[in-house]
């Protein structure tokens, strides 16, 4: 979805909706799922969907991910996704995050204005995330950052790199 401060309440209503009439409520299980700034083929798309499927899953293989001391369920201030999701294959797992920000245990946003701070939040609630799962953020293969100041990105240059060593070496 495009344009986060003007259609995120509206994707968060149609994406309630879209799992309503699958069936899928807080009681059941939601998907892993976001929906910030993604760019589509159609530049002039509002919103795109890209998805990954797998075959002959049962539920057994499937188990959210959560770390309620970080973060709270998302149903809590109104939206529906699920944090995360383990799929297992026998000899391994695959652990998908959704979108995940500067949140606390009770759903409120940490650290407004503070772009560093919220960062560190937001890594601080994944490493919670992956923790759970027997997991580190060395073990990260794919990561997605939306920023929606560019601007702030020099602010992150040397610093990442320091992050990055630190948590490599000592989460190893």
């Amino acid at each position: 979805m495009r344009d986060i401060d003007n259609n995120y309440a509206g994707m968060v209503e149609a994406r309630k909706k879209f799992f309503d009439d699958l069936g899928l409520t807080k009681e059941t299980r939601y998907v892993a799922s976001t929906g910030i700034e993604g760019k589509a083929a159609n530049a002039g798309a509002l919103v795109s969907m890209d998805s990954l499927s797998f075959g002959n899953i049962v539920e057994d293989q499937l188990a959210p991910m959560n770390a309620f001391e970080n973060l709270s369920p998302t149903i809590v201030y109104g939206v529906t996704f699920e944090r995360g999701l383990r799929v297992t294959f026998g000899d391994r797992s695959h652990l998908y995050i959704s979108g995940t920000a500067s949140i606390d245990k009770n759903g409120e946003i940490l650290h407004s204005g503070n772009v560093v701070k919220q960062t560190e939040r937001t890594i601080e609630n994944v490493a919670a995330l992956l923790s759970g799962q027997g997991a580190m953020l060395y073990d990260l293969a794919y990561l997605l950052c939306y920023v929606r100041n560019p601007n702030i990105l020099k602010l992150f240059g040397k610093r990442s790199r320091q992050n990055s060593r630190r948590y490599s070496n000592n989460n190893r």
